[in-house]
């Protein structure tokens, strides 16, 4: 059936908005393909405690795409990315910083994000910045020397060993836990040395905990130690 003069004019309209947003649709994402290209985030890792710049880290990150980087000499490199989340950061003898999960590392965003957060993940959090630095945790062992001498030996409570380190951070103290066992349950009248991985340059956290139940546990041994990044000490914890 031939179209008429006021069908057409209307088809012809339609024809035109589609094209228009279509175009502008396009223009959009060559912009924002346009700014990706020009922005770089960059990134510089150091020890903590030391600031000093750790050569040969390997980062990976989620831009939403996945990219990965190392560091030069001087613990610097770049992301082609304007936000970042899913960061992984990895050095051998360092404990390694994985977003969301404990070990943490001090992460600062530049320029600050006041919503920056250790457990976020994707796809809801992305963080734009335009640089941020990361602090790792040289990971170091220790002697440690656990003996019980005040536990009956057939003592039906649990004694556990615990271990955490901690760090200030804007004001703000963390509580830092090694990704492995949090609690080691000790047996009664155990004397035992052995080694242990700990945070280097940091405070480390040892307690011994007696649990009869829900509501009846104390502390056996609690104490904060300072612990450098090239310790070789051996400690003792009788309790």
């Amino acid at each position: 059936m031939p179209l008429n003069m006021n069908t057409f004019n209307k088809l012809s309209a339609c024809i035109i908005l589609i094209t228009t947003v279509l175009y502008a649709c396009k223009k959009h994402d060559q912009v924002q393909s346009t700014s990706r290209q020009n922005h770089f985030i960059k990134v510089k890792v150091v020890e903590f405690g030391t600031d000093q710049p750790l050569s040969d880290v390997s980062i990976s990150m989620r831009s939403p795409e996945y990219l990965n980087q190392s560091t030069d000499a001087n613990g610097f490199c770049s992301f082609n990315a304007d936000s970042f989340s899913a960061l992984n950061v990895y050095k051998p003898a360092y404990w390694n910083f994985k977003q969301s999960q404990y070990p943490l590392a001090p992460l600062t965003v530049y320029p600050t994000s006041s919503n920056f957060d250790y457990f976020s993940y994707p796809p809801l959090h992305y963080f734009s910045c335009d640089s941020f630095e990361i602090k790792l945790f040289p990971e170091i062992f220790v002697t440690l020397h656990i003996k019980d001498t005040s536990s009956p030996v057939n003592d039906t409570c649990s004694v556990n060993f615990n271990h955490n380190g901690e760090f200030t951070q804007a004001g703000i103290v963390y509580t830092n836990w090694a990704n492995r066992n949090i609690s080691v349950f000790l047996r009664p009248g155990i004397d035992t040395t052995f080694q242990y991985p700990v945070f280097g340059n940091a405070i480390n956290k040892f307690s011994i905990i007696r649990i009869c139940d829900d509501y009846n546990y104390f502390d056996l041994f609690q104490q904060s130690i300072m612990i450098s990044g090239n310790s070789n000490q051996t400690f003792n914890i009788i309790y």
